[in-house]
């Protein structure tokens, strides 16, 4: 791969990062400030974000040099000090010719450079922000030198972000060398955070390698974020090709996972087909993928989804379909969405009566608060009255307040509604 296309890759790696990355508390505040991350998550992030208007950190050493060159439209990338072109090309604030100039200046780097770079890249706080340039910038000091790369991150960060880059590059050209680094470098008995990176490294050249690993790796965060990793490459070949590999993982709760995500991504253009495909797979993973392929299938086209749901022979799966329609008809219609669940009583789990209160919650949510006490795990029920009814109280207390009145609530509900009002008066006073 050459190295325009590995820096624009970088953007997608960093991107699906924080599809799996996001909410993760950084292990001390130097990576905190510096924008490191790691959490798995169920969606992706926006696949343009290397795009996006993003901000910069603050404008610290060397900004009047940096803003007369920018003043001066320069574009010379072959001279002058790195970090002052760096800073030039950040504080412009068209995302477009911002992202074109870093992607020149990045290739432009030598390898005497990059490491000046990066080191005032965070200083300056710009990774906060700005994690796709970080991420190219991570990705080109890797192909000069992986290994002081690493060793910088392993002095300097705390979270995986920073070395999971540097690896996922690495191992596009020389798998076995990340491979090594990889598990030199993991202590415990926990999964290998590093093997992330390799995963997403060899994912597109060597899948079934990327597969072996994952399914190598004990439950963990992390085999979630190496899954998400190796089903983009399945993906990419076709729905035939991304059903086949999840099917063919041998742990079942992997399999579980994938079958699920890869559900999830095929009812977004095949929604009926992947309910088909679900049917047939009979498992505990095509059972809870089924919610959301007909909440995909009724977004669309609620007549066509409850004929459907009507068809499905296995109860179980049945149910799981109930609870995606209801998620999408409760928001349109309340009372058609009730009426739809009071017809099958039998098929109405605490799951279904959950997503049709919280699917009321604008529309009506008198008729939500009223449902609730259907759910049956009494735990779940006083869980949900307490954020519902706590929700309500901010978005219309008026009402809220003349509801909770007139109907009996659990006395701990009560209570627990009680010490909300205090906190909102107190609040406001």
């Amino acid at each position: 791969m050459n190295q325009t296309l590995t820096l624009i890759a970088a953007v997608a790696v960093c991107s699906g990062t924080a599809f799996i990355a996001g909410r993760l508390s950084s292990e001390n505040s130097r990576d905190t400030a510096s924008g490191e991350f790691a959490e798995p998550g169920v969606n992706a992030g926006s696949p343009a974000s290397a795009l996006s208007d993003l901000p910069v950190g603050p404008r610290a050493v060397g900004q009047s040099r940096a803003h007369e060159l920018r003043q001066r439209g320069s574009t010379n990338f072959s001279s002058g000090d790195a970090t002052v072109r760096m800073e030039a090309i950040m504080n412009n604030p068209d995302p477009l010719a911002r992202t074109e100039e870093w992607l020149r200046f990045v290739k432009g780097l030598g390898p005497d450079e990059i490491e000046e770079v990066v080191v005032d890249f965070r200083a300056k706080d710009l990774a906060r922000y700005n994690l796709s340039e970080y991420s190219m910038l991570l990705t080109a000091w890797a192909k000069f030198d992986p290994l002081t790369a690493l060793d910088y991150a392993k002095e300097n960060t705390g979270t995986p972000f920073a070395r999971q880059t540097i690896l996922t590059s690495w191992a596009t050209t020389d798998p076995v060398g990340a491979m090594k680094w990889a598990e030199a470098n993991h202590d415990g008995e926990g999964a290998n955070p590093w093997m992330v990176g390799v995963i997403r490294g060899i994912a597109a050249s060597d899948p079934e390698r990327a597969t072996e690993l994952m399914n190598g790796m004990p439950y963990s965060r992390e085999r979630g974020e190496a899954l998400f990793a190796v089903q983009g490459h399945y993906l990419k070949q076709g729905p035939e090709a991304a059903r086949n590999w999840a099917m063919s993982i041998e742990d079942e709760r992997l399999r579980a996972g994938a079958i699920s995500r890869i559900a999830e991504n095929l009812a977004r253009t095949d929604p009926v087909g992947t309910a088909d495909w679900l049917q047939a797979t009979e498992s505990e993973g095509a059972n809870r993928a089924m919610t959301e392929v007909m909440a995909r299938m009724a977004e669309t086209d609620t007549d066509a989804a409850i004929a459907y749901f009507e068809a499905i022979g296995d109860e179980q799966l049945k149910s799981r379909a109930l609870e995606g329609i209801t998620d999408q008809l409760a928001e349109k219609d309340p009372q058609a969405a009730l009426s739809l669940i009071n017809s099958n009583p039998s098929l109405a789990s605490d799951d279904v009566y959950r997503e049709f209160v919280w699917g009321t919650r604008d529309q009506d949510p008198a008729l939500g608060a009223a449902t609730i006490s259907r759910i049956a795990d009494a735990d779940d029920r006083n869980r949900t009255y307490r954020r519902y009814l706590g929700r309500w109280l901010r978005n219309d207390r008026e009402a809220a307040a003349g509801w909770i009145n007139q109907n009996q609530l659990p006395q701990n509900v009560m209570r627990s509604v009680e010490r909300m009002v205090e906190r909102m008066d107190n609040a406001d006073r």
